[in-house]
């Protein structure tokens, strides 16, 4: 009875055992189905995938890690996602940015090129009046020695016409005082005629001497009238050669005062040419630097667009890898059945 006792024993022992192997294998099978369908859903880049069946007391800590796992990196999936797509938003702008700021560069660089071009032709430009307005200063002062010359000769004309003035008026007192003398040379030739005739025959030679003076008065007359229409002539042309002279002075003068004008311009022109030579200079220089940089900051801008692209490229990749992920709404297909 002992043994049969005992044997019945070992047999319920065996059942128990057998149950309980039993029960751990369904068990064990129903994980490995949750996790066998979580891992499918998984596979088709399903995010969503949960195990919600009962997995028992053994293995739901299993079931809660796992559904923990897939939660936590269903929102950083999300958020990466999230991130890339900003990315590459950005990267798209900063593409389409970066080529607008090459071309708008490439394009300043060739305007100040050409500003450069033009500034340098206007200062050589600038150079060449100034050297022009130097020369025209020099001929200025030529000019201004010149006029200073003609003004001296013509007050020396003036003073010589004065001097032919004052000769033709002192001949004009020795012609009137030589005509009082044939006059009264000739009053008294008929005053000598008369006594002649008075004397008869003895007063004849007398009569012939006093008609020769008479003759001699009268062609002195006649000539010291002539020399007074002559002295009237000249006294009249130097007159009006002292009135041009005069004239002419005062157009001289004039013109001293002209060209002196001109010269003060020209010396003004000529400081404002050196000054604005100068500054051409300076914005040439600053041009050619400025030119200098935007050539620098069109190749960075380029290297910037190729860059770009590439990051673009990466994340347009990036995009691709992670737009397969599906972080919500898989719920359904990733639930796992009971055993």
């Amino acid at each position: 009875r002992r043994a049969a006792a005992l044997d019945d024993a070992a047999r319920d022992a065996a059942a128990r055992e057998e149950v309980s192997r039993r029960t751990m294998i369904d068990t064990q099978r129903r994980v490995v189905d949750a996790l066998r369908d979580s891992l499918k859903t998984l596979r088709n880049s399903d995010l969503g995938v949960r195990i919600r069946a009962d997995l028992g007391a053994d293995y739901a800590e299993l079931r809660d890690d796992f559904n923990t796992a897939m939660e936590t990196l269903g929102r950083a999936i999300e958020v990466v996602q999230d991130s890339a797509g900003l990315i590459g938003s950005e990267a798209s702008a900063l593409v389409q940015a970066a080529g607008d700021m090459s071309r708008r560069t490439e394009s300043q660089a060739a305007a100040l090129a050409e500003i450069s071009g033009n500034v340098t032709r206007l200062s050589e430009s600038v150079q060449t009046t100034a050297s022009s307005v130097r020369e025209a200063r020099g001929e200025a002062d030529a000019t201004e020695s010149e006029a200073a010359k003609s003004a001296e000769l013509v007050g020396r004309a003036v003073q010589a016409m004065t001097a032919i003035e004052t000769s033709s008026n002192q001949i004009r007192s020795i012609v009137g005082v030589i005509d009082e003398i044939s006059f009264q040379t000739n009053l008294l030739a008929l005053n000598a005629g008369e006594e002649a005739a008075r004397a008869g025959e003895s007063g004849k030679g007398f009569a012939v001497v006093a008609s020769e003076v008479r003759s001699l008065a009268q062609r002195s007359a006649e000539a010291a009238q002539e020399i007074k229409t002559l002295i009237a002539d000249s006294d009249r042309r130097v007159g009006e050669g002292v009135g041009l002279v005069r004239q002419t002075t005062a157009a001289n003068e004039a013109v001293m005062t002209a060209v002196d004008g001109i010269v003060q311009r020209i010396v003004a022109i000529v400081a404002s040419t050196d000054k604005q030579s100068l500054a051409l200079g300076e914005i040439n220089d600053a041009l050619t630097r400025l030119d200098t940089v935007t050539q620098r900051n069109a190749a960075m801008f380029e290297e910037t667009s190729a860059a770009s692209d590439k990051l673009l490229q990466g994340t347009t990749r990036l995009n691709q890898a992670i737009g397969r992920f599906v972080v919500s709404g898989g719920s359904g297909r990733a639930e796992t059945r009971a055993a």
